[in-house]
């Protein structure tokens, strides 16, 4: 029996390709559909006008559009209340949400948690609603097939966690492509990244061909990531981390300044890439430009775990 799988999506990059990735990946499994309910742009009282228009429907005309879903998923914080009304409004559904929620995690069917965000307690001993990963979430895959032709490099801009300094990112960029001269190198930008970048990039790194990301269409990243020898990303962009560690590819990451936090701890997103330098998935520029390496451990997907342990309980009942 074909089963339904629903995406509420705020729009954002970073949540979507952490809920396609993972309503694709429980698709393939169950031979599911996946279904989007774009909720992008949208107030409170519209979310859930949109979340109660799209139950109704289903429940009135036994099936609907989208067809009654076995499974919803979601991400971001504005998700959270319209991912528990619909799991309300279609019980029989089972409510995934792609990270540590602002409400008790018992409130959810599945909370699926970078290991960063979880204490050590709850890490080590994790009820089966919680499953931890190691980062977010994506569907890039390692793509042997492909002919390695560029090194990729993806650059972000200022967040919650870190500034922006266009001298300090153009003079890696150009420590990177004048070390790597025989390389073919191919930049993206986000939408947060300042404008008048690419024309100081232009001007110090000619060898970089830039593509801003306003001409880039959806798969683009995807598409070559799979024909990298490597990757650059900025330490702010930490789903573009995890998704060019699933293409396989050597990562290595560009210095930012990162915010003063007021004596606070640090941010869950420096922890996370924190783990990730010092158990050898990334390399940080500083260490690259002493060695000239970039290392491997090879392709981080967590994906394909993670629908098959929520998958194996729709096939248990």
């Amino acid at each position: 029996m074909s089963l339904n799988i629903w995406i509420l999506s705020d729009g954002k990059a970073g949540h979507l390709s952490q809920t396609r990735g993972l309503a694709t990946a429980l698709a393939n499994r169950l031979k599911g559909h996946v279904f989007e309910l774009d909720l992008s742009g949208k107030g409170f009282r519209a979310k859930w006008s949109a979340v109660w228009r799209a139950c109704f429907r289903l429940r009135d005309a036994n099936g609907g559009q989208a067809g009654t879903p076995t499974f919803i998923i979601a991400a971001g914080h504005g998700m959270h209340v319209p991912l528990l009304l619909s799991g309300v409004l279609l019980r029989k559904a089972k409510t995934v949400l792609c990270m540590k929620p602002s409400f008790p995690m018992s409130w959810f069917d599945f909370c699926v948690v970078p290991r960063h965000d979880l204490t050590p307690a709850l890490l080590a001993n994790s009820p089966a609603h919680i499953i931890p990963t190691l980062g977010a979430l994506h569907g890039v895959h390692p793509s042997p097939e492909s002919p390695k032709t560029h090194t990729l490099i993806l650059i972000g801009g200022p967040s919650k966690e870190y500034g922006w300094n266009e001298k300090q990112v153009v003079k890696q960029l150009k420590a990177v492509s004048s070390r790597q001269s025989e390389a073919k190198f191919l930049l993206t930008t986000s939408r947060r990244t300042p404008a008048g970048f690419i024309d100081a990039l232009k001007i110090a790194c000619p060898a970089i061909d830039v593509v801003p990301v306003e001409e880039t269409p959806r798969g683009w990243v995807a598409e070559k990531l799979a024909g990298a020898t490597a990757v650059w990303v900025t330490r702010d962009s930490v789903s573009m981390i995890y998704e060019s560690l699933g293409s396989g590819a050597p990562v290595g990451l560009l210095n930012m300044p990162l915010r003063s936090l007021d004596g606070k701890k640090k941010s869950r997103v420096a922890r996370g890439i924190e783990m990730l330098e010092q158990e050898g998935w990334v390399t940080p520029f500083d260490l690259w430009e002493q060695s000239g390496i970039l290392k491997s451990k090879g392709a981080l997907v967590e994906v394909d775990r993670v629908a098959e342990l929520i998958a194996s309980t729709q096939c248990s009942q």
